[in-house]
């Protein structure tokens, strides 16, 4: 569906899913889109290399992966590689808590970007400055140096008023840190 016209592949993705869900059927539907996977699965199956990198409902996959792979394949997903010392990532910006197991002494983190909120830079645990913003209309997308040693993409309301060259304060909860296993 992804070669229609966008308004068209919509009304169409929403029309497959409601009578999907209508019949109470099972079927196996293989997409490289996933938006769509995402929109009309109950379970996905992500695969790499003709094998089964994780299976789960949609809200598993994206908020759970089991990999980088998975995390990178669904979704925007900032991945930080970084030392931990008591419960926190130790960034360039400042130190981000990540919860859980504090005998962690580095690693491999995926934040979503709209798990990222703007505050005030005075006190935030991590502070960058705003490389560039991208209006999209239904919010925003900044890109954020000096928080991390990659950049980092934080999707914000557009509401925010925000623009580059801004220093900004970057609040994540703990529990939107999703460690991953360090690959070797």
């Amino acid at each position: 569906m992804t070669a229609l016209d966008a308004a068209l592949r919509d009304r169409l993705r929403g029309e497959l899913n409601r009578l999907l869900r209508a019949l109470g059927i099972t079927t196996i539907y293989v997409t490289h889109d996933q938006s769509e996977a995402m929109e009309l699965g109950d379970r996905i199956v992500v695969m790499q290399k003709g094998a089964i990198a994780q299976i789960g409902t949609p809200r598993e996959i994206y908020f759970t992966p089991k990999s980088r792979f998975v995390a990178e394949f669904i979704g925007a997903a900032n991945i930080i590689e970084a030392p931990v010392e008591n419960g926190h990532l130790v960034l360039p910006g400042g130190h981000q808590p990540i919860g859980g197991d504090e005998s962690v002494k580095a690693a491999v983190a995926m934040i979503r970007p709209e798990t990222i909120r703007i505050v005030e830079a005075g006190g935030a645990p991590l502070s960058g400055i705003i490389d560039s913003v991208s209006f999209i209309g239904d919010r925003q997308r900044m890109i954020v140096s000096g928080a991390s040693d990659k950049l980092l993409t934080v999707d914000a309301p557009n509401a925010v008023r925000a623009q580059a060259g801004e220093r900004i304060g970057l609040f994540i909860a703990p529990d939107a840190v999703r460690l991953l296993p360090l690959e070797n």
